[in-house]
């Protein structure tokens, strides 16, 4: 689906850059400004989620939180919706005064947009900076309402940017049958001693965790004799727990 996502990661940082004017009011106003920002953050969204489905965000990023509000639906009232009226936020369907602190994680969110049953709808503040916007799943919807800052997706498509995946190993579990995954970023290669904690234990055994290990120290030691060694010892560990 995506063979090199370095040109991706770059329009990703100029999808920020733009919500990021919008945040501060670097931007100029004019007539394209809500079909802009709406653009912008789509866009950011819908590449986002690419990267995540094509495997080329490391375990960390890909397991990111963020911190949302939820709004309670007013499932009463959406009884006799009409399905235009649905496509709009209003707070005869949702109780906006009432919100509940949350996270969700980055997948989750990206659902809400990408199977967003609302138009997205920004809040602002009183110097009309862009705080964040409402979406909600179809899914969702008879649920909550969903409130996101947009500094805190900024953040998170700043951190997706700049995230590259190093090093990764797929293996199958002999007891499940099913295959495994392991995407590493160059931080979580900093402490090799806890390289193996990003393993599964009851997959692999102590002497394939080492060997991994000692294989992931290489990238940060550069000691091609330690990787001949690794390699050999991972290979070695993996055919035999496949066998």
């Amino acid at each position: 689906m995506v063979y090199e996502s370095c040109y991706w990661k770059d329009d990703l940082r100029s999808y920020a850059t733009e919500l990021r004017d919008f945040s501060t009011c670097t931007t100029l106003e004019d007539e394209y400004r809500d079909y802009r920002l709406e653009k912008a953050l789509l866009l950011s969204v819908f590449t986002v989620r690419l990267l995540l489905d094509a495997n080329k965000l490391s375990d960390g990023i890909g397991s990111l939180n963020l911190k949302v509000d939820l709004y309670p639906a007013k499932k009463e009232a959406q009884k006799d919706i009409s399905p235009l009226n649905k496509r709009f936020i209003d707070e005869r369907y949702f109780d906006l005064t009432k919100s509940t602190s949350s996270s969700i994680s980055l997948r989750q969110l990206t659902n809400q947009l990408i199977h967003s049953e609302v138009v997205v709808m920004f809040s602002y503040d009183e110097s009309d900076c862009v705080l964040g916007f409402f979406v909600v799943s179809d899914k969702d919807y008879e649920k909550h309402l969903c409130y996101c800052g947009l500094k805190e997706w900024i953040s998170v498509v700043d951190a997706v940017a700049a995230d590259d995946v190093v090093s990764a190993r797929i293996w199958k579990d002999p007891k499940t049958g099913k295959w495994k995954t392991v995407k590493l970023a160059a931080a979580d290669l900093k402490d090799t001693d806890s390289i193996p904690s990003h393993f599964d234990y009851g997959a692999l055994g102590s002497e394939t965790l080492e060997a991994i290990r000692e294989g992931e120290a290489f990238l940060t030691t550069g000691e091609p004799s330690r990787l001949d060694n690794a390699v050999d010892s991972i290979n070695a560990s993996l055919e035999n727990s496949e066998a």
